[in-house]
């Protein structure tokens, strides 16, 4: 269940990255570095009008930057003089960045997702955008009938997770059961939480680094297998009376 939801994590992530890409292919640069900022814009717009994101924008190798939601150059703002985190990694090679969520001038948190706009085969500026925390939260209650998930990044800082209170803080400190958990074979383990036993599994979101966690109260899980018992021996022994029933009619009827 926990890898399911991984993989269908994973996918809408991926997703954004694609957004990104195909906007950095339509960018057009001159032999200087600058861009055809009329067509860029375009191209911004474009790419909000097809997916749920609060901001898409873009930087030149010097910092200069250009956004959907300014339409056009983002006043005194450089990304290279402030040393943003996803400019700094997509300018040294770095392929899919995602920052630590943050707090956005909206007061929202945010992450930036960024990769390196390559020209010929150099490194020419960034492409970026920004998704709310929240909206993650939202896709990922879609995925559960009872929301029982969290999603952390590598750090531990939960993205998700069903008590909304949680979301920002670290699950290693929360609950330490959490930590060193090899998620990359979804083994399950028990941790107690608040005076109650509960039973999890994680699974790995390999190329995010992130992890999902599947968890539920043990004595719903034990509940759970008891039920399973019950109807498995009730559909075995309806299956043994009928064909009881069957091997007497063969005997008695058509034997006889």
């Amino acid at each position: 269940k926990s890898q399911l939801i991984a993989d269908t994590i994973g996918q809408k992530i991926n997703r954004y990255f694609d957004i990104l890409k195909v906007v950095s292919n339509e960018l057009s640069f001159d032999e200087r570095g600058q861009v055809d900022t009329s067509r860029a814009i375009t191209t911004l717009h474009s790419a909000m009008s097809s997916t749920k994101v609060t901001n898409i924008y873009f930087s030149l190798a010097d910092g200069t930057s250009y956004s959907s939601k300014t339409n056009g150059i983002i006043e005194n703002f450089n990304a290279k003089t402030k040393q943003r985190e996803w400019f700094l990694k997509a300018m040294s090679g770095e392929d899919k960045i995602i920052t630590r969520p943050y707090l956005a001038s909206t007061g929202d948190q945010v992450m930036s997702l960024a990769t390196p706009i390559y020209k010929q085969g150099k490194i020419v500026g960034v492409a970026a955008l920004n998704i709310l925390v929240e909206d993650l939260t939202r896709f990922t209650e879609q995925l559960t009938t009872n929301n029982k998930i969290f999603v952390t990044r590598e750090d531990g800082f939960i993205l998700a997770a069903q008590n909304p209170s949680l979301i920002g803080k670290s699950i290693f400190n929360e609950i330490p059961a959490f930590a060193n958990r090899d998620t990359t074979r979804e083994e399950s383990f028990e941790y107690v939480y608040q005076n109650t036993e509960f039973l999890a599994a994680g699974a790995k979101i390999n190329d995010l680094g992130w992890s999902v966690w599947a968890w539920d109260k043990e004595t719903n899980v034990n509940q759970d297998s008891k039920d399973n018992l019950t109807e498995t021996l009730i559909t075995s022994l309806t299956l043994l009376l009928i064909c009881a029933g069957c091997v007497y009619y063969v005997v008695e009827v058509l034997v006889y």
